[in-house]
């Protein structure tokens, strides 16, 4: 073969091998995207992180997907490692990507605003938004969100057009009582009624709420108001008097304990809660005992028994057919017996939490999820809930890869949200929340209570649509335990 047929075969090779290799493909884009966070930018933590995306469409219609990364360092990861082998609650070093995907429909010079609430890390959170058309980017952006700069500061939002006061208010600094002599400072954030998030736990990245007397919110934002004041939020109605004195009103009023106890609270920081779902409760154990019986005496069966056998009947040239056929014989004893405790699917714990406070009735849910073998498996979820990660960590990472990260992938859909876990090991743990407020109407719990300082009595009723198991009545330094209440 000659030089020329050599480098011929050779360049076809390398063309064939550059068109096999990956290309990112960017398409000409006719979609315009910006972000905002939080309030006007500002937010306290990375927990129920409020993300504003702005797309308008300057083309044809358009009909594609957003696509959201949340890349999590592995090494600070606050999920439990394994459902049997018992490992620390900080013992994941594996990194994660958590991917929020929705389908966009944009017709042609539409302008829409998409809502999202995600979990970002503690201290510094990272993302990036990618408009994609297939697997064509459109265009794409990055944010980057440290909370670290707001970890001292009373954010105040103020949904007045009369801002008279503001500037005084703005950099107040108000001594906290915790001992280390630290001083937070008002930072005000001017809003517009529609700014609003119907999600109470978005309400949290704010400390403060001045409302003008007779503002007026949606039903979702009112039952998110409520649900936030419930919760310790803070909220001032105002009747034209002055932002600034209003507020010093408010720091020297009945409420001023309880605003300085949130204040020593803003310093420490928190991780999240997974309800106790990471510590799955195992109701039947593989009995190590008696395999350890099996192993010695197939031990003793194929090693010196079998082989004393062999020689005394001379048929010491079957000893490796009779270890093999021995083996499968205690593979089977052992595959019987492990029957009762084998896992085939995915293993869901699960608690709930159902209240129902001043008209509104608020269920959380939170799920633990760790599937026995290490390829993808799905979770589908109603809609209706919000869906969010838990404990995913404290620090982000800008660089990753794709290959070689956990996978969670939460595609939110018009009926079911559909949540993948995939490039993970068996028994990785995985915890999401569960959330969904509204109002109760006429379908509550009714409680009539009649009683005296000794003993109370009365009756319930059970208009919510829900069977009820071991209600307890909570009342101050009392409760009562109660029968199962039918819907």
């Amino acid at each position: 073969m000659n030089i020329k047929k050599i480098v011929s075969i050779h360049g076809i090779l390398l063309c064939i091998l550059l068109l096999l290799l990956p290309v990112s493909v960017r398409a000409e884009s006719t979609v315009n995207m910006n972000l905002d966070y939080g309030f006007q930018n500002n937010a306290k933590s990375g927990s129920c992180f409020p993300l504003n995306i702005y797309l308008e469409n300057t083309g044809d219609a358009f009909q594609g997907s957003l696509e959201i990364s949340v890349p999590i360092m592995g090494d600070n990861m606050g999920i439990t490692n394994s459902l049997w082998m018992g490992v620390s609650e900080w013992g994941n070093y594996n990194d994660r990507v958590y991917r929020y995907q929705k389908e966009i429909v944009l017709e042609k010079g539409e302008k829409k605003k998409e809502t999202f609430y995600l979990e970002l890390p503690a201290f510094e959170g990272y993302l990036e938004v990618r408009v994609k058309s297939g697997n064509a980017v459109l265009c794409e952006d990055s944010l980057t969100c440290g909370f670290s700069e707001n970890s001292s500061r009373i954010l105040v939002g103020i949904v007045s057009p009369d801002l008279s006061g503001m500037e005084s208010l703005d950099g107040m600094q108000i001594q906290t009582d915790n001992g280390y002599g630290l001083e937070s400072f008002v930072k005000t954030i001017p809003l517009q009624s529609e700014d609003i998030y119907p999600n109470p736990d978005a309400f949290s990245q704010l400390d403060v709420l001045i409302a003008d007397q007779g503002t007026e919110f949606t039903t979702e934002q009112q039952i998110a108001l409520n649900r936030w004041k419930e919760n310790g939020g803070f909220y001032i109605e105002r009747n034209g008097e002055n932002l600034f004195e209003l507020f010093c009103g408010f720091l020297n009023g009945e409420r001023s304990s309880d605003f300085q106890k949130h204040l020593d609270q803003m310093i420490s920081y928190s991780f999240g809660d997974d309800g106790g779902v990471s510590q799955v409760p195992v109701g039947v154990k593989p009995s190590m005992g008696k395999y350890l019986v099996i192993l010695c005496i197939y031990a003793v069966a194929a090693g010196p028994g079998i082989y004393l056998l062999l020689r005394k009947r001379n048929k010491r040239r079957y000893l490796w057919s009779y270890i093999c056929v021995l083996s499968v014989i205690f593979m089977g004893i052992i595959s019987i017996m492990g029957k009762s405790t084998n896992l085939y699917a995915p293993i869901i714990s699960y608690n709930g939490l159902y209240e129902q406070q001043n008209g509104v009735w608020s269920e959380t849910l939170q799920i633990g999820i760790q599937a026995p073998y290490n390829s993808a498996y799905h979770l589908y979820l109603e809609n209706e809930y919000r869906l969010l990660p838990l404990n995913i960590g404290s620090d982000c990472m800008k660089e990753y890869r794709s290959d070689t990260s956990e996978s969670v992938v939460i595609q939110m859909g018009e009926k079911n949200n559909r949540v993948t876990m995939d490039n993970m090991a068996s028994f990785v743990q995985n915890c999401f929340k569960l959330e969904k407020n509204r109002e109760t109407g006429t379908k509550q719990m009714q409680l009539s209570l009649q009683g005296d300082g000794k003993q109370v009595s009365g009756t319930w009723k059970n208009s919510t649509g829900y069977d009820i198991c071991n209600a307890v009545l909570v009342m101050q330094r009392s409760e009562e335990h109660t029968s199962e209440l039918q819907s």
